[in-house]
């Protein structure tokens, strides 16, 4: 299937995902949220040809300096979080709007207070993919125990 195929395919699953939450809770619960991981997770993995060693170890805080297609990886799963502008930057207002949508309610403190301790890091990089890499990682040491990733 083409990339361009694939790309729309995935955000038919994630809008269906969001229909089917409860409009009276704006937020995913943990299981929905899992789930749109999983599909996150499934369409960036062969665009981005990381490692799914690689990718497994995100969540312990293991962020290689070295691996470009990882980096690409953690573009592609924010990407598709719908918080990034045409320029491939975070839009602040995105961020704290998808954060209240996307995220279960125990996490979005976590994600906000990680995105205002870090919303500096991607002015420190030129390409796409260190930007939001550095940026997630700096977000993970806001407090590790907290973070989850596709």
């Amino acid at each position: 299937m083409e990339h361009n195929k694939v790309t729309k395919l995935v955000f038919v699953l994630v809008a269906i995902l969001l229909v089917q939450i409860d409009l009276a809770n704006t937020a995913l619960t943990m299981k929905q949220f899992e789930k749109t991981l999983e599909v996150f997770r499934n369409a960036c993995l062969p665009k981005s040809g990381a490692a799914v060693e690689a990718v497994d170890a995100l969540k312990k805080g293991v962020f290689p300096d070295d691996d470009k297609s990882l980096k690409c990886y953690v573009y592609c799963v924010i990407e598709m979080g719908g918080v990034l502008s045409r320029k491939k930057e975070v839009i602040d207002a995105k961020m704290e709007t998808q954060a209240r949508v996307i995220l279960p309610p125990e996490l979005q403190e976590f994600a906000l207070k990680g995105w205002e301790n870090c919303r500096t890091v991607p002015k420190q990089y030129k390409d796409h993919c260190d930007r939001i890499y550095y940026t997630v990682k700096c977000t993970y040491n806001t407090d590790p125990s907290k973070f989850t990733f596709a």
